[in-house]
């Protein structure tokens, strides 16, 4: 649920590494805009954000992605913050401004304090157009390939499993793969686009020769959790405003918020102790969500998209 868009070196990077400059921050930038509908925005509203600049020449409003303020504040976080800002890491009240350093809060993806998914935002406002068909219960197998007569490959559409039959869909035009950082190279190696070794040994022909699947990176997190005496936390306070349903038995079985709680709400982002790191590499969250405990998270940003696959 936290809004968060990366690091602006990141986007470059990838167009460098691509030769196209459609993956840099700045178009990339025009896309995030031109879908945001950003709290801050509001009612013709747009505040200076420094060095002369408007909170609009970063972000947009009207449009479908809805972006708001957390409800809520905790005493132990504003510590968290304040200790931050005292080892040297400045308060941040935006951290997509294309540079992540800081501390704060985070924006969050609802609208009325309600989860704002992808669902919501996009497809349900879509369902009645007459060129938009939605399949449930399908996944697809592969993409169906072929060569132009100038000898380019060229997708033409995907082979798909359909409540247990394998049907084909063809495109006329353009063929948009979107299955996520682990399913999308998993569809094209299937369809034979990825390390030839690799493919073969599965038996998979081979359709092009490409470093498919490498460099996939997780982050690398060490939770600590610490106990923390004269301030509230969010299992103490639930104790006292959450509804629960229960059973003949008394056994609770559900569990209702009026709103939806983010379970890392204020974070920050900041260099590795090494001179090597110059931009923000880790990145630490906290979370007030035990009884009498501070669980606070530190991730390392993912490398290079150059770096070795591990």
């Amino acid at each position: 649920m936290i809004y968060m868009r990366g690091q602006a070196r990141d986007y470059d990077n990838w167009a460098k590494l691509t030769g196209d400059d459609a993956w840099n921050w700045d178009q990339s930038l025009r896309d995030f805009m031109a879908h945001e509908d950003h709290y801050k925005l509001d009612g013709g509203a747009d505040p200076a954000t420094g060095d002369n600049s408007r909170f609009s020449d970063l972000h947009g409003s009207g449009g479908e992605w809805r972006i708001e303020k957390q409800r809520l504040r905790w005493d132990v976080l504003d510590s968290f913050a304040d200790a931050a800002v005292q080892n040297g890491i400045s308060k941040t009240d935006d951290f997509n401004s294309g540079d992540n350093a800081g501390v704060g809060y985070f924006d969050v993806n609802q609208r009325s304090g309600w989860r704002w998914n992808t669902s919501k935002a996009f497809l349900r406002p879509a369902k009645s157009r007459p060129n938009l068909t939605i399949w449930t219960q399908a996944q697809v197998e592969k993409l169906t390939l072929a060569r132009g007569d100038d000898g380019a490959l060229r997708c033409t559409g995907a082979r798909v499993n359909r409540d247990g039959q394998t049907v084909t869909a063809s495109a006329n035009k353009e063929v948009i793969l979107s299955a996520g950082a682990i399913n999308s190279p998993q569809i094209l190696q299937l369809s034979g686009i990825g390390p030839a070794a690799t493919l073969r040994a599965h038996g998979i022909d081979v359709a092009k020769d490409a470093p498919v699947g490498l460099n996939l990176q997780d982050h690398l997190q060490i939770r600590a959790v610490y106990k923390v005496a004269g301030t509230k936390t969010l299992n103490k306070l639930a104790a006292k405003s959450v509804w629960q349903s229960q059973n003949r038995r008394g056994i609770p079985v559900q569990t209702l918020w009026p709103h939806e709680h983010v379970t890392q709400p204020a974070g920050c982002f900041h260099p590795a102790l090494t001179p090597a790191a110059p931009m923000p590499t880790l990145n630490t969250t906290s979370n007030p969500s035990a009884s009498r405990r501070l669980a606070i998270r530190c991730m390392t940003s993912p490398r290079s998209p150059s770096a070795s696959a591990t």
